[in-house]
């Protein structure tokens, strides 16, 4: 059996793998979170893959930033407000709050700080989603916790859209800090955001889509999972 891991090791999730650690073979969806829990036994990292086709290259930017996320505090949402205020950008937000953290986050720390220069949507669909991707100056992505992979970074680059993100979970993975985007530190994101922000012009919308392409897209993800089954058909069961 081949079990693709997807989530981050929380407590409860740990305890259930520490009882399967010698009954599959795993794979972990970045080297990050294979990181996490070493003692599980690996067949492959698999970077989840995406249908570029789905997603348009658009050259062009227009003069806005973009946040993408649930409103729980570790993804950020209050530093990209701060960023964009920093850089003096417009921000637009596409957001899911439903769980009561990210309830409480929208009414005690988001909500207050909301003005003119911030645009909030609720949930919206792919084709809305692709739109904002494709014609935004760049993507926010300003997470605090570790995060086993990020979505919304390759979506960004396959349209040419660079992410300015924190070095947390998979992010030094995802993107080319100074190619396809920018990382900068959780504690002064604002700042260095701010501060990268003044460097996009660097960044080439073809490297970002190409780099997707080679090693975010679904052919890429396919050809991994082959290589990952080979291997196990040659290993048999995990010892």
């Amino acid at each position: 059996m081949v079990h693709t891991l997807h989530t981050a090791f929380f407590a409860h999730i740990r305890a259930i793998y520490e009882q399967l650690a010698d009954r599959a073979w795993f794979v972990a969806i970045s080297e990050a979170q294979r990181r996490a829990m070493p003692e599980l036994n690996y067949a492959g990292v698999v970077y989840n893959g995406i249908d570029v086709e789905l997603y348009p290259l658009r050259k062009d930017k227009e003069d806005f930033l973009l946040f993408l996320g649930r409103t729980a505090p570790e993804k950020g949402m209050v530093r990209a407000i701060e960023a964009a205020r920093a850089a003096k950008m417009r921000l637009v937000c596409a957001v899911k709050s439903a769980s009561d953290t990210e309830h409480a986050e929208w009414k005690d720390h988001i909500e207050p700080i909301l003005g003119d220069d911030v645009e909030v949507l609720g949930e919206i669909t792919h084709d809305e989603k692709s739109d904002l991707l494709a014609r935004a100056k760049a993507v926010l992505f300003p997470i605090d916790w570790d995060e086993p992979f990020g979505l919304v970074m390759t979506e960004a680059m396959a349209c040419g859209t660079p992410v300015i993100a924190t070095p947390r979970g998979a992010v030094p993975e995802v993107i080319r800090d100074g190619e396809t985007g920018f990382v900068v530190s959780v504690e002064s994101f604002a700042v260095g955001a701010a501060a990268a922000m003044q460097d996009l012009h660097r960044i080439d919308p073809e490297v970002c889509r190409d780099h997707v392409v080679e090693r975010f897209s679904k052919e890429a993800m396919v050809r991994s999972y082959e290589a990952v089954y080979e291997r196990v058909l040659v290993a048999g069961p995990p010892r």
